[in-house]
């Protein structure tokens, strides 16, 4: 009757194909560098996959000197070319092994930094290819799908009787009491466990197929994932495991909709009420809570109970929950919404046992022992899923409202205000305000508006009234986290305007180290230089000497172009940088075409309109200009300058250290009107304003840490 007259066979067809649909065409966890540089990475791993020994933690290292050094004879040859002592072909031949090998560093420092996070536990963490395991363990588990296909078979099977008023009818049957119910739980638990078993081995067999799942008799801990994790499990045991996890949720699920089918005897109650208690937690919770959560939810996602490293019993949930009311009131009142909800469960249900003899018929003829046992179990989950929603809090993301195309400055200038960041005061200010007509100077951000362990990355982003600020939190619990915020300079508040959780030190392509003792090879990640351009943040990742972005709609990260010291601006949808010959090329981000400018080499340069200031190392480092619009380009400065070169309104700065003249020079942008602003005794250090002319400085005296305007 359910497959035949009420067409369930359509349903879980459809709801077959869909969500086999969505796992081919949804993307899955997986680290996209590696698989970029996937043939190299597997031929440089596969000397080291297994196990970490002396001999090839011996042999990783060697290699890594081996790369260090063909770089380090690439900068030699490359000083000696520009300073003429090789010819272009004599430069070529020698750099040409070097290149090849260089070719593969982004590959071998993908496998370094698995050998990294190896050699904390060698015994149980093993070098291999994760990127199949990782799809299969870090996907997204809501199988929403397959869920309301569940929902919409299962509860007719219950309410059958309900609709039609038949109880009386087959209370009188022989078999309509215990074998009728009997053969309704044995329908609903075993298709739940088909589907739910089919969805898994699905995802197992598209994870083989896509990426293949190597050595399934390592460790679990050798997946990053799972590095903490206490249970001394096998992958392939562990994946059993998940498995095992993901089936009694999905029973757990079904119950639900036992109990609910108890005492609402309607299709559309029962249907929406099972669809609202699956949708709360998920609306009220972040992923992070969901994880914990002692129903069926935390059990669907499985993958949490696997790690090992979180403490779930009830003196910490209790001890978390005190933390609650003073620190996590929106937590707090997603767990008493849901202890709400278990609440009125509850007296529902205890309507249902206790009261007239017609509601204790329906009772026995709906629900056998086994059934009533299930809600209570029920009952106990969702208290206990209350309790955990309340206690356990993670960051939530948010749409970003303000995108723009500006340049990042160390210094921005709104109406006679000057921003800046300030180093050098004692004051717990890191931003600085400046009014330039009165001298009046106000620290815009202190460290006390920040959360304990946030840190201010000193670059900022300032368009009009509106400065964006970076931070990072490194150390926020168990997940590190990049917060943009935004400061507004007429009203002085400062708001979040995108947080991002990371689960992993090691999700995806960023990657944020967690504090670490004792480990001195983990270095600090570096975020700096970054932009805001049409909904995407592009910064500098230091580690591989290349520009990454961030969607912030999606939190897809992708890898840009390569970057030389973190040097690279925007014109329009160009993205210009300088590659690893020192020339300054560019990047189309609408149509991904590439180029270069003819003849233009470069150490560090600034981007003005159609304007490029750069270095020129062919010409001891001299200061050029460069026009996109006509191609040409004509000296600025008559020596060479420091990299600490600025613009203004009208005029570019630089700094001069020589026997001839030193000190801090200003030039008009076609080359003329040169002139001396500053002796070299007389500062330390200076920032110009591309919206306005003048500049501050600071007095070179170390007694005095005032800054000062220069007109």
């Amino acid at each position: 009757k359910l497959f035949i007259h009420q067409k369930g066979w359509i349903v879980l067809l459809v709801a077959l194909l869909l969500r086999m649909t969505a796992s081919l065409l949804f993307p899955v966890a997986i680290d996209p560098a590696v698989e970029e540089f996937k043939i190299d990475y597997l031929t440089i791993l596969a000397p080291f996959e297994g196990e970490l020994t002396e001999e090839s933690k011996e042999g990783i290292e060697n290699l890594s000197q081996q790369f260090g050094d063909a770089a380090k004879d690439n900068e030699r040859a490359l000083s000696e070319f520009f300073a003429g002592q090789l010819d272009e072909s004599a430069y070529r031949l020698r750099t040409q092994a070097n290149d090849d090998l260089l070719d593969k560093k982004p590959a071998f420092d993908l496998l370094f930094q698995q050998y990294a996070f190896a050699r904390e536990a060698p015994e149980s963490r093993f070098l291999l290819y994760t990127n199949g395991w990782r799809s299969l363990f870090q996907h997204n588990p809501y199988d929403f799908i397959l869920y309301f296909a569940l929902l919409l078979i299962l509860v007719p099977v219950f309410l059958n009787e309900s609709k039609n008023e038949m109880w009386d009818l087959l209370l009188s049957t022989k078999a309509g009491e215990r074998p009728t119910v009997l053969a309704k739980l044995t329908l609903a638990y075993g298709l739940t466990l088909a589907l739910l078993s089919a969805s898994f081995l699905f995802d197992l067999g598209l994870a083989a197929w896509r990426y293949g799942l190597p050595h399934p008799n390592f460790p679990l801990q050798s997946i990053s994932l799972f590095g903490t994790s206490t249970k001394p499990f096998s992958i392939a045991q562990a994946a059993a495991v998940l498995l095992g996890l993901r089936l009694i949720g999905g029973l757990w699920f079904a119950s639900l909709i036992l109990f609910l089918a108890n005492f609402t005897r309607r299709y559309s109650a029962t249907l929406m009420s099972a669809a609202s208690l699956l949708v709360i937690p998920l609306i009220l919770g972040t992923y992070q809570q969901n994880a914990y959560l002692a129903g069926p939810i935390g059990l669907l996602l499985g993958t949490p109970f696997l790690r090992g490293d979180e403490k779930r019993n009830i003196g910490y949930i209790g001890e978390k929950l005190g933390q609650t009311f003073k620190e996590w009131p929106n937590s707090l009142l997603a767990g008493l919404v849901l202890l709400a909800l278990v609440m009125w469960l509850a007296l529902s249900l205890s309507l249902l046992i206790d009261r007239s003899s017609r509601w204790r018929m329906k009772i026995r003829l709906r629900a056998p022992r086994l059934a009533r046992m299930s809600t209570l179990f029920l009952m106990l989950g969702l208290l206990l899923s209350s309790l955990s929603c309340a206690s356990l809090s993670g960051l939530e993301e948010t749409e970003v409202e303000i995108l723009f195309n500006s340049e990042m400055s160390s210094a921005h200038a709104w109406r006679e205000y000057r921003v800046f960041s300030d180093y050098n005061s004692d004051s717990p200010g890191f931003l600085r305000l400046l009014n330039v007509d009165t001298g009046e100077e106000t620290a815009l951000l202190h460290l006390p508006l920040l959360k304990e362990n946030e840190e201010f990355d000193s670059n900022f982003f300032a368009h009009d009234h509106l400065v964006y600020l970076l931070f990072r939190d490194d150390y926020n619990g168990e997940n590190p986290a990049m917060k943009i915020y935004e400061l507004n300079l007429q009203t002085f508040d400062l708001r979040p305007i995108y947080q991002k959780l990371f689960r992993s030190p090691f999700e995806l392509s960023l990657r944020l180290p967690r504090k670490l003792e004792n480990f001195s090879y983990y270095s600090h990640y570096s975020i700096y230089n970054f932009f805001l351009h049409r909904g995407k943040l592009y910064f500098h990742d230091s580690t591989y000497a290349q520009i990454k972005s961030l969607d912030l709609r999606n939190g897809q990260f992708d890898q840009v172009a390569h970057c030389l010291a973190g040097n690279y601006s925007f014109y329009g949808d160009r993205l210009y940088t300088i590659d690893n010959s020192h020339q300054l090329v560019w990047l189309d981000l609408s149509s991904g075409e590439e180029g270069s400018l003819k003849g233009v080499y470069s150490d560090n340069f600034i981007l003005d309109g159609d304007l490029i200031f750069y270095q020129n190392p062919l010409e001891q480092r001299r200061l050029y200009a460069y026009s996109l619009s006509t191609e040409e380009s004509w000296p600025i400065s008559e020596g060479s300058v420091f990299a600490n070169f600025q613009v203004s309104k009208d005029r570019i700065y630089f700094e001069v250290r020589s026997q001839d003249a030193s000190g801090l020079y200003s030039a008009a942008k076609d080359g003329t009107a040169l002139r001396l602003c500053l002796q070299e005794e007389a500062f330390r250090h200076f920032y110009a304003f591309p919206q306005a002319e003048g500049l501050l400085y600071l007095p070179a005296s170390e007694e005095t840490s005032e800054w000062q305007w220069f007109e």
